[in-house]
């Protein structure tokens, strides 16, 4: 025991001062005794007597295109025994690439799921469709979600003038491709509301009944099927982990953009996710008389945190945000993408502070979700809440 019982040293060799204990001596044996059979809560927490962590913080490396920095930052990390969260959007993973990243998963770090094409889950307008003939009275498009066509009408003909094929191994598959086919059917014109939307499956287009395309209304915007959507995005992207780094599990999803909703997180609870990561909007405190919703973990970037590593501000910007995340007893992400914004030299000037405190404790997504879910209880509105 890290504490020495001074009530058994007593018994095996009696001290005795003249004239016997007296009362303030009986009285410290006596909570010396109480000492050893009950050690406090703070030291019991951990091995050897280590204090229960007071903050968690998850640090993170988004998207695919970063995949060399988080494992340069997961080096970095295992030298402090500590590790490191890769968020992966997983459309066009090289098969080498999951090599690589086995490799570090085996060593105990993290890849989470960062959705399958890395488009913002909140995604409902995305197409732009627009009808513009002489002569004209009427022009709709319907969308007919059971056959996976989208049909142009004009001029209340029973015939379309374009019925294009919106399934997986159609020529328009994507809406990329569903825009070029509209394009190339006369008088109409098409494009994705934003660019990041173009590897979409057209298929998870919303049913319409006709959505009125003349050119008078303007371009007029196809509606995804959201639940449809957000499951596609989750779904697909947890499948490829999943299969192509076998026997691992992926519980972990960081939103593209920081968009969800709460259907997303509904969603995403239902496919075996068991945490998730927003941004400021998030929740940072495991003791909020609110609770504290594990499926919106409050995350943001070093910089923005602390300025710049040069700054002689630099270590004591770092040390006021432990200082404040303790008294809150925070859970939270620091996470950033390129090189360009956070260098692997800045991520070490940052860890060497971080991992200073012994009372932080630096997990990956998932090991922090097991960590908060051991001291809070789930509460009736669906929040966690601490254990007192």
């Amino acid at each position: 025991m890290a504490r020495t019982c001074f009530l058994l040293r007593i018994r095996k060799r009696p001290v005795r001062a003249r004239g016997g204990l007296g009362p303030l001596a009986v009285c410290l044996v006596f909570w010396a005794a109480l000492a050893c059979l009950f050690p406090s809560p703070a030291r019991a927490a951990g091995p050897e007597g280590a204090k229960a962590p007071q903050a968690y913080i998850s640090l993170v490396i988004d998207d695919y295109k970063n995949l060399g920095l988080w494992e340069t930052l997961a080096e970095d990390c295992a030298a402090k025994g500590v590790r490191a969260t890769l968020a992966l959007n997983t459309l066009r993973v090289r098969p080498e690439d999951w090599k690589r990243m086995q490799a570090r998963i085996a060593q105990g770090h993290e890849v989470a799921s960062h959705t399958s094409d890395h488009v913002p889950l909140s995604a409902q307008e995305v197409l732009n469709v627009r009808y513009f003939a002489q002569n004209t009275r009427s022009a709709t498009a319907v969308v007919d979600a059971a056959a996976r066509k989208l049909r142009i009408f004009v001029n209340g003909a029973l015939t379309p003038i374009g019925d294009i094929d919106l399934s997986a191994d159609g020529p328009a598959s994507t809406l990329g491709d569903l825009a070029r086919a509209i394009n190339k059917i006369n008088g109409c014109a098409a494009q994705t509301i934003d660019p990041k939307y173009a590897n979409i499956p057209s298929e998870l287009l919303a049913a319409n009944a006709g959505a009125d395309i003349l050119f008078k209304a303007g371009f007029v915007p196809l509606l995804l099927d959201h639940p449809q959507f957000v499951r596609y995005e989750l779904e697909s992207s947890k499948r490829d982990i999943e299969k192509n780094i076998p026997g691992y599990a992926c519980t972990s999803i960081v939103y593209p953009y920081l968009a969800n909703d709460p259907e997303t997180r509904r969603i995403a609870l239902e496919l075996g996710y068991t945490q998730g990561r927003t941004g400021e909007n998030g929740s940072i405190s495991l003791t909020d008389p609110k609770g504290y919703d594990i499926m919106r973990i409050w995350a943001q970037m070093p910089r923005f945190l602390f300025g710049e590593t040069s700054s002689p501000e630099f270590p004591g910007r770092v040390k006021a945000f432990l200082s404040d995340l303790k008294k809150k007893r925070g859970a939270v992400c620091i996470y950033a993408h390129a090189e360009n914004e956070y260098s692997n030299e800045d991520w070490r000037k940052l860890l060497a502070l971080l991992t200073a405190d012994p009372d932080v404790r630096l997990l990956t997504l998932r090991e922090m979700g097991k960590a908060i879910r051991d001291v809070t209880v789930p509460g009736t509105d669906g929040f966690l809440h601490f254990k007192r």
